[in-house]
């Protein structure tokens, strides 16, 4: 029985294989030969509990590597998945991206950006940010008029 492909996969793999393309030719025309390659970390962005949520995906590496930085309205992870210390020739296969990466977060006005915190667990990066009282939603009572 085939299993129902979501939609996300697809795009991930066509946001993969564009990721790639260009790789290539960067190579073929030889760009980046002289600078190190920075990745970008997946990411999910949502409001959970009054709070602004950004979680990344960082299997492998490891927390003291990384950076969380807010300035002004700019958050920004940065940091570095090392490679197994595994010699050349034992290595039969390599597909697990190594080296730099960093990504950079456009906040939405109002968040207060002074009170951050950031937790790490299974290599998820959760940074959570409190949401400034006068956006979060407020209950308006209804008033009953009698006729």
């Amino acid at each position: 029985m085939l299993g129902r492909r979501r939609w996300g996969s697809v795009f991930d793999d066509i946001i993969a294989m564009h990721r790639d393309m260009l790789r290539l030719f960067d190579r073929a025309m030889g760009a980046g030969e002289s600078e190190e390659e920075v990745t970008t970390p997946a990411a999910e962005i949502y409001y959970k509990d009054g709070h602004y949520v950004i979680t990344l995906a960082l299997p492998g590496v490891e927390p003291g590597s990384v950076d969380v930085t807010v300035k002004d309205t700019t958050l920004t992870v940065r940091g570095e998945r090392r490679a197994p210390e595994v010699p050349a020739d034992d290595l039969v296969l390599s597909e697990i991206g190594t080296g730099r990466f960093e990504r950079e977060f456009e906040l939405p006005e109002g968040l207060e950006t002074d009170r951050v915190t950031a937790t790490w667990k299974h290599g998820l990066l959760t940074i959570r940010i409190p949401v400034g009282a006068k956006l979060l939603p407020k209950k308006v009572p209804v008033e009953v008029v009698k006729a």
